[in-house]
């Protein structure tokens, strides 16, 4: 649904700003130690409401593997996002980092997923290189 989206973009948004706020008052590794904690009382109580709903939680121990490997890996991303905030303003890190993560994910999709790309596909990754060398430029 288009409200999953929106959402995201917009908590996504505010945990940015959160996180540049952040940084300048708690040393970057406490903070991206902290995040966690508090996101992981928000998606219990989540996990709660969906079981009383009586919703089928699937677990799996690939599941397991999986979740704990993109736990591995979003430990080092907040790491480094909140070191990258702290050094770079939003406008510039929050573009870099995301128009190169967009760029990796394409290429991990093709390369392991044998996912299908067009050149309208390329177009695209090649406009969002482009505004990224614009926002970077100075006149």
């Amino acid at each position: 649904m288009l409200i999953y989206i929106i959402l995201a973009a917009v908590f996504f948004a505010l945990v940015l700003t959160i996180i540049k706020l952040s940084s300048q008052q708690i040393h970057p590794l406490l903070g991206s130690a902290l995040f966690p904690i508090f996101a992981l009382i928000v998606q219990s109580i989540a996990i709660i409401i969906a079981k009383i709903k009586g919703v089928n939680l699937l677990i799996t121990q690939k599941g397991i593997y999986f979740s704990a490997l993109g736990g591995l890996f979003l430990g080092l991303y907040a790491i480094f996002l909140f070191l990258a905030l702290s050094k770079f303003g939003v406008t510039k890190a929050t573009p870099a980092i995301y128009v190169s993560a967009i760029l990796i994910s394409f290429a991990i999709g093709i390369f392991f997923f044998k996912e299908s790309f067009n050149w309208i596909n390329i177009l695209g990754l090649a406009l969002a290189v482009v505004g990224l060398i614009l926002l970077f430029l100075r006149f």
